[in-house]
């Protein structure tokens, strides 16, 4: 019964460092996206200025 009452905060402590891990990796993975899609729409920005270009240059 000891072991119970001496066991129980090292599991409680060891669950709030497992969620911990994951809610800074959530927090990493977010950041990584959001700096790939960053990347992402500002090439896709050049590319539809590019298109708009093209498409303004043939209709005059």
């Amino acid at each position: 019964m000891n072991m119970l009452g001496y066991g129980f905060p090292l599991v409680g402590g060891l669950f709030f460092l497992f969620y911990l891990g994951i809610m800074i990796y959530m927090i990493y993975l977010f950041h990584v996206l959001a700096t790939s899609n960053k990347k992402i729409a500002e090439s896709m920005e050049i590319l539809v200025n590019k298109i708009d270009k093209l498409i303004h240059r043939d209709s005059q």
